[in-house]
C-alpha cells in the first residue's frame, strides 16, 4: 500500500571530533550519558559535534508492543560550544521517519539522519546559519513507526517528544528556552508529525518547517482501493517477513492502525483499519474510520488552525513526483484549507520525488535562519 517512507542516503562525510565532555557541555552540573559520534571519514570532519544521548521516555512506558522506553536521540553541538560556557543556542527538533527495511539500512548505514548534521555545521561554516542546536528523533518502535501520536498501542510519543526530550535537552544544555527559538522538522512520517504535534502544542515552537508530509488525507493508496482487500487478513508474521524482504507497505499499514485506531482487543496487530470488505466492496470500517480521521491534520484545522496563526515561521512542501501519491493529492488541499482560515504559511512544490535530501540544507536551513529566533548569521 505504501512505498518507504523513510528518506536516507550515504554520508561520507559524516563525522562527529568529540573534545571532551564535562559541566560545561551541559546547562547543569550533571552532564547526560552520551556517546561520542566516531569519525565516518577521518579526511573530512564537521566543526561540531554529535552526541548519542540515552533518554529514559517516561511517556513510552507499559505500551503494548512491549516496546523499551529507553531511547537514543542524536544532539549536534555547533563549534565553540565547549569553550563559550555564557553562551545560550535556539534548537531545531528533527523528528525522523519510518524505519528502512533491513536491506536499505545496509545500504544507508549506521547513521540515515548524517544529512541532518552535515547541512546545518557546513551552513554554518559558511555563515548561511547561526550556531544552534540540533536534535534529532527517530520514532521507530516494534512497528517500524510511530507517526508521532499518543497511543495506547505504541505508546505516548508526542508527549515524549514536549514531555521527555525538549525538557532533558532544556535541562542537560545551554539552549533558548523559549517557543521563538524552538524550531520543528519532520520530512515523511516526521512532516505529519511536525504538523500534528506543531498543532497540539503551538505554544511550544515558533517555527515548524514539514517535508513531504505523509497521511495528510485518505485518498489515493489511504483510500478505498483494492489493495485493502488482502490487509484484512495480513498477520503481523506476514508483515514481518515482506519487511525483512524489502517490502514495508503491510507493516506501515499495521503501524498507522495501531497509532491512529488502538485496540487493546487486537493484540495480534494492535489496532483496526479504517476499511472492511463489503459486498466486494472497501467501505469504511466505523468507528475505526473515523478515529482514522481525526487524527489528520486537514481534519482538525477548525480546532486548532489558531494555534498555527501564531507560529513566526511555517512551511509545507513536497515534490510533484512523490512515489506516494496521496501526498501530491492531499497537501494542496491542506494548503488550500491553512489559505481559507488565514494562515499564514509558505508553500512550495518541486518536481523531485519522495526522498530528496538536498531540500533540508537547500530549503529548510535557509528557512530557519530566517524564522528561528537566535538562528540568523552573524553579519
Amino acid at each position: 500500500m505504501f512505498k518507504r517512507m523513510r528518506s536516507g542516503g550515504r554520508y561520507a562525510g559524516l563525522a562527529a571530533l568529540w573534545l571532551g565532555c564535562g559541566a560545561a557541555l551541559a546547562g547543569t552540573s550533571d552532564p547526560p550519558p552520551v556517546t561520542p559520534r566516531q569519525a565516518a571519514a577521518p579526511s573530512m570532519r564537521l566543526l561540531g559535534q554529535v552526541l548519542d544521548i540515552k533518554i529514559h521516555g517516561t511517556s513510552l512506558e507499559g505500551n503494548r508492543l512491549g516496546d523499551s522506553p529507553e531511547r537514543t536521540v542524536n544532539v549536534y553541538l555547533p563549534p565553540g560550544y565547549l569553550h563559550d560556557p555564557s553562551r545560550r543556542y535556539p534548537v531545531i527538533y528533527s523528528l525522523g521517519g519510518y524505519q528502512p527495511s533491513p536491506a536499505l539500512a545496509a545500504q544507508i548505514g549506521p547513521h540515515p539522519e548524517g544529512y541532518l548534521f552535515v547541512g546545518v555545521d557546513r551552513a554554518i561554516a559558511q555563515g548561511r546559519l547561526g550556531k544552534l542546536i540540533l536534535v534529532n528523533i527517530e520514532g521507530w518502535n516494534r512497528l517500524g513507526g510511530s507517526f508521532w501520536v499518543n497511543s495506547a498501542s505504541t505508546g505516548r510519543w508526542e508527549d515524549f517528544v514536549t514531555r521527555d526530550v525538549i525538557p532533558m535537552i532544556d535541562k542537560q544544555f545551554r539552549t533558548l528556552r523559549n517557543r521563538d527559538s524552538r524550531g520543528l522538522y519532520g520530512g515523511s512520517m516526521g512532516g505529519f508529525g511536525a504538523l500534528s504535534i506543531a498543532m497540539h502544542r503551538p505554544r511550544l515552537f515558533g517555527t515548524v518547517f514539514a517535508q513531504s508530509p505523509c497521511c495528510m488525507a485518505m485518498v489515493e493508496e489511504l483510500g478505498p482501493t483494492p489493495a485493502w482487500v488482502p490487509m484484512q487478513q495480513v498477520t503481523l508474521a506476514q508483515a514481518d517477513a515482506a519487511f525483512q524482504h524489502g517490502d514495508p507497505a503491510a507493516l506501515e499499514t499495521l503501524a498507522l492502525a495501531a497509532a491512529f485506531a488502538p485496540d487493546a482487543g487486537r493484540p495480534d496487530v494492535f489496532g483496526d483499519l479504517p476499511y472492511r470488505v463489503d459486498g466486494g466492496r472497501v467501505v469504511p470500517a466505523e468507528p475505526a474510520y473515523a478515529t482514522w480521521l481525526a487524527h489528520l491534520p486537514g481534519n482538525r484545522l477548525d480546532r486548532e488552525a489558531a494555534g498555527l496563526k501564531t507560529l513566526n515561521g511555517l512551511r509545507i512542501q513536497y515534490g510533484d513526483h512523490d512515489e506516494l501519491r496521496h501526498i501530491p493529492a492531499s497537501v494542496p488541499a491542506f494548503h488550500q484549507a491553512l489559505l481559507a482560515r488565514g494562515v499564514r504559511h509558505e508553500y512550495l512544490v518541486d518536481h523531485g520525488g519522495h526522498v530528496d535530501l538536498g531540500r533540508f540544507e537547500r530549503d529548510a536551513v535557509p528557512f530557519f535562519a530566517r524564522t528561528l529566533a537566535g538562528a540568523n548569521a552573524s553579519p
